[in-house]
């Protein structure tokens, strides 16, 4: 008896095989994100083991542009705070959460993506989803 392959089944499974999909696009273990990490503008994220960070010239709120893709910095916290990298929730949607230290009393917290399995094209901020700009941080020392 022969068995008959649906035609749309064989031709997902070259589409897929063709384009080299990597269905764990976008996710990382916390070990694969120690070290530190350096942005534009003299911005720098160093994350350690314990949970802890130190942070320089880190962008924490940004100029609106009306095209959402030339945002700019406006506001920057250097100092210490504490990271953690949220479980995978979706592909390639996982965040990494941010406090850092008290600014006038109370504690700021940005978000991280990862980009790319293991974050080997690096971490972003993405001011505002609708937009498709993003404050990079590529990785520049590992286990800082």
């Amino acid at each position: 008896m022969k068995k008959i392959v649906p035609v749309s089944l064989l031709c997902a499974a070259l589409a897929l095989g063709a384009v080299g999909c990597d269905l764990s696009d976008g996710y990382a273990e916390p070990k694969e994100l120690l070290g530190s990490w350096r942005g534009g503008q003299g911005a720098e994220l160093t994350f350690r083991e314990d949970g802890s960070l130190t942070a320089v010239k880190v962008p924490t709120s940004f100029a609106d542009s009306p095209s959402n893709d030339n945002v700019k910095p406006l506001t920057w916290f250097t100092g210490k705070g504490t990271w953690r990298l949220e479980k995978k929730t979706e592909l390639g949607n996982q965040r990494i959460d941010v406090i850092l230290g008290e600014v006038f009393g109370s504690k700021e917290s940005i978000a991280l993506k990862i980009d790319g399995k293991g974050a080997k094209k690096g971490i972003f901020i993405r001011p505002s989803e609708d937009g498709s700009y993003t404050f990079a941080f590529k990785r520049s020392s590992p286990h800082g």
